[in-house]
């Protein structure tokens, strides 16, 4: 059994970005992020032969906002297009045959992959989990990789990609993001830290032990409790309300995506997806 986690609101935004925002269906609403999400899902499903797709939800984060209220700051004020398709898409998930994973208000989807996955991993599945978030690199192993979507197509991590792409190992990602900050999540690191400063550091058992500055220690354990998964995130899990992707997109004019799904139904049967 094959497992698809995807990173609803990575791909969401990753997508909406990325695609014209002139992207509308027939009522005006602006369509660029869904059809551009399912149409990564799709490529996802094709390289990884997935039975089951969750699709995890993002969550308030309301326990990291308690340590530092600047957390996710940058990302608050939501084009109204992308805040349309935010309310809209866990529908088209479960219509579509996708399970859903909402998190505890208290955790975010980092938080509900990470736990979903290793909990599937315990149980002996392979589990890929689709995201371009750095802090999720810290639980692969050799059952649980990442696909991280790109201009040319998505690329399969797993720990040895990790060591060669950055010369880290997973059990040294959370403190390495902690040293040199994550932008995205409006996470400041230490001053004076790059990566390649960071990657002597996580080399020691007690990082702090070779932070003497105090303001910089006490900014690099912010960082790092922000940074860190909690892999016992409590989750709700929705199970799907339909199976049917094809006319689910094409109500929502989503019609190249749709094809993307027509295709994969039509193609010799390597999945138990649909």
């Amino acid at each position: 059994m094959i497992y698809l986690l995807v990173d609803t609101s990575n791909i969401l935004y990753r997508t909406f970005y990325g695609l014209p925002i002139s992207m509308k269906n027939s009522k005006g609403m602006t369509i660029n992020a869904i059809q551009g999400t399912f149409i990564t899902i799709a490529k996802a499903i094709r390289v990884t032969n997935a039975d089951n797709i969750e699709c995890v939800l993002e969550g308030k984060s309301l326990r990291r906002r308690k340590i530092n209220p600047s957390y996710k700051k940058n990302r608050i004020n939501k084009p109204k297009e992308l805040e349309e398709q935010i309310k809209s898409i866990p529908d088209i998930f479960s219509y579509s045959g996708f399970s859903l994973i909402d998190p505890t208000n208290e955790e975010e989807a980092d938080d509900a992959l990470a736990s979903r996955a290793v909990e599937l991993y315990k149980k002996g599945y392979k589990v890929f989990i689709l995201t371009n978030d750095k802090d999720l690199e810290a639980v692969l192993n050799e059952k649980i990789n990442i696909l991280k979507p790109t201009s040319k197509g998505i690329e399969i991590w797993d720990p040895n990609t990790l060591l060669k792409k950055r010369n880290i190992l997973p059990e040294q990602v959370t403190n390495y993001l902690a040293l040199i900050g994550d932008s995205s999540d409006n996470i400041t690191g230490v001053p004076g830290i790059g990566p390649a400063k960071a990657k002597k550091l996580i080399k020691y058992s007690n990082i702090e032990f070779h932070i003497t500055d105090k303001e910089k220690l006490k900014l690099f354990k912010t960082a790092k409790d922000l940074i860190s998964l909690n892999l016992k995130c409590p989750y709700t899990y929705i199970t799907p309300k339909g199976n049917d992707p094809i006319n689910t997109l094409k109500k929502y004019g989503c019609l190249k995506a749709s094809k993307e799904y027509n295709g994969i139904l039509n193609e010799p049967k390597q999945t138990e997806l649909f």
